[in-house]
């Protein structure tokens, strides 16, 4: 898995554009700020600018404490996120943006089976572990100093494909805080 990883970040730098942005760079590294602070999430991107109305990037996101989503039944363990994005405005590579994803995610979903002892009746929980596929659409904002500083803000949605036992909704979201170099 990590052999796969560290060849779409090879492909993704290698991409060769002859756009200049006003920044001057055409690479950015964001930090997930939103992911952190929120669930507890360690979420890192790479973009490059391919021209001035797109780019393409990479998420990748792993969590660093034992907890279930407060928004799904399951315990996501990781997302490997490519995306591209259209930019809608005047601006380089910046402003308002479309956004569609892939999402390579797995973790465990938690089933609950009802039985009944006695008069008492309780719930077990049991987790199944799942990797799955998803496509997905977004959309956002992205702000990019004359020095280079991006601020974004973005949310999505998309849907596993295949895996019985992932959840069929995925999210992304982000307050992110980057450098465009």
């Amino acid at each position: 898995m990590m052999k796969k990883i560290i060849f779409i970040l090879l492909v993704l730098i290698s991409f060769s554009s002859t756009a200049q942005t006003e920044s001057g760079g055409l690479n950015e590294a964001h930090l997930n700020a939103f992911n952190i602070l929120a669930l507890k999430w360690i979420d890192v991107s790479y973009e490059r600018v391919l021209n001035n109305e797109s780019s393409a990037g990479i998420s990748i996101a792993t969590k660093f404490t034992k907890k279930e989503s407060f928004i799904f039944n399951s315990d996501q363990h990781y997302a490997i996120t490519p995306y591209y994005r259209y930019y809608i405005g005047q601006e380089d590579a910046a402003g308002m943006f479309g956004e569609a994803f892939a999402m390579f995610n797995g973790g465990e979903m938690r089933t609950e089976k009802d039985g009944v002892e006695g008069d008492l009746v309780h719930e077990d929980y049991t987790y199944e572990e799942y990797n799955d596929f998803a496509f997905g659409l977004g959309g956002g904002y992205k702000h990019v100093s004359n020095m280079g500083l991006v601020l974004q803000l973005y949310a999505g949605l998309g849907r596993n494909l295949s895996d019985d036992r992932a959840p069929i909704i995925v999210y992304r979201a982000g307050v992110t805080i980057g450098y465009r170099f």
